[in-house]
């Protein structure tokens, strides 16, 4: 629209400056035209009476114009008279006639320029509301592709609608975006689940009917106990979704607090402790100087106790696990090395992911759902920390956690 409005101020410019033309034109031809009627009179007058040259020049340099009646009188008896002077004048017929079709060309070209403005703008504003609409449209059926074809050659016109529905258009992209997310991660998540509660109800279900058609007091006590264990996994695996669930939608609030590291690693080995006497595992955290952070004991305790918990169940009987604490510049440094099974390299980072468990046949045949790991990380991340493994020089796994110090409590 600005680009037409240009073009017509530029048209009506140029008009008006040949319409301003045509009048100094006019005004020098009037003039020339007067000058020689007065070149006439005075060579016809003067040159046949020299005697009348003072009267006709006191005349013509008289402004007040007294005999001017007198005049007029004398040449209305020659048919010369005011009211049809410029009609029986053929120089101003001619000069009349040709302002006229000026006028009248000029008053077409303003109307021609105007309406052919008027109607580009026009079909402009339909072709853009035709395409706003189009576009609109497509936003209702979720189709955002013309979002990059828009950024690289706007087909409209930047102006303030246009900014708004752009703004609008991303905005309502990225809201779709997190949406599809979302319902790939319900659709994986349901899956998992399924996949996950189907072994130990399988495993529960046969049990328990295998205890109710037990012949003897003896099997009825076996098959009771497989079932406890079932319900034990069954409880252990709903409790871990659960927090998965409560992590990932933000409703596990992480309070961080003024805790010491000391404190962390004692709730961490105390909830795994029973687990690694029974297999004669030592667990061994060497010397450090205690730091105070600010984290949330609970949960960064779960974390390492995941982790703790891994390392024994996959070591051997009579193992070690070592605990060391390494504070750096900005960031506290804990490594958790077991003497376990290992993890193959090209595993390292899947073993983070939710419900992944390694191919390895002792592995599968350990009581577990892979999500232990994975709630590791996702605690830890949460306060700014890693998780990270690699592997012993001799045997095992080394986990590594860094937790930041720019939490730290003075």
């Amino acid at each position: 629209m600005k680009k037409h409005f240009i073009f017509y101020i530029g048209i009506q410019t140029v008009l008006t400056a040949f319409l301003l033309l045509f009048c100094l034109s006019f005004l020098k031809n009037n003039s020339a035209s007067e000058m020689h009627t007065v070149q006439n009179l005075a060579g016809s007058l003067i040159g046949d009476f020299p005697e009348t040259e003072p009267v006709f020049m006191q005349a013509l340099q008289n402004s007040s114009q007294e005999r001017k009646a007198e005049g007029a009188l004398i040449l209305s008896n020659y048919g010369f008279d005011e009211s049809d002077f410029y009609l029986k004048n053929s120089f101003y017929r001619q000069s009349i006639s040709a302002c006229l079709l000026i006028t009248f060309l000029f008053f077409i070209l303003f109307l021609v320029s105007g309406l052919c403005s008027y109607s580009a703008i026009k079909q402009k504003q339909k072709t853009e509301k035709e395409m706003l609409q189009t576009m609109l449209e497509r936003c209702l059926s979720d189709d955002y592709d013309f979002l990059r074809d828009f950024q690289k050659t706007p087909p409209m016109k930047q102006d303030e609608l246009s900014d708004t529905f752009l703004k609008l258009a991303k905005k309502l992209s990225l809201k779709s975006e997190i949406l599809a997310q979302e319902r790939d991660h319900t659709k994986t998540l349901v899956t998992d689940i399924s996949h996950q509660l189907k072994t130990p109800l399988s495993a529960l279900k046969t049990c328990f009917f295998v205890y109710l058609e037990a012949d003897t007091p003896e099997e009825k006590e076996e098959f009771g106990r497989r079932c406890q264990f079932q319900l034990e996994k069954l409880e252990n695996l709903t409790a871990s979704l659960i927090h998965i669930s409560r992590l990932e939608n933000a409703m596990i609030l992480l309070r961080p607090a003024p805790v010491s590291l000391t404190q962390i690693l004692i709730d961490a080995v105390n909830a795994v402790y029973e687990k690694a006497q029974s297999k004669e595992i030592i667990l061994d955290i060497g010397d450090f100087e205690d730091i105070t952070l600010s984290l949330d004991l609970k949960w960064t305790a779960e974390a390492l106790f995941n982790i703790l918990d891994n390392a024994v169940k996959y070591s051997e009987t009579g193992s070690q696990i070592l605990i060391r604490v390494q504070p750096l510049y900005s960031f506290v440094r804990l490594e958790i090395e077991d003497q376990g099974i290992g993890i193959p390299r090209g595993e390292y980072n899947n073993i983070f992911k939710r419900f992944y468990r390694v191919q390895n046949e002792t592995v599968q045949k350990a009581e577990g759902s892979g999500v232990g790991l994975y709630l590791s990380r996702k605690i830890l991340e949460e306060q700014g920390g890693t998780l990270s493994v690699k592997a012993a020089r001799e045997q095992g796994s080394i986990f590594v956690v860094q937790l930041p110090l720019s939490s730290r409590i003075p």
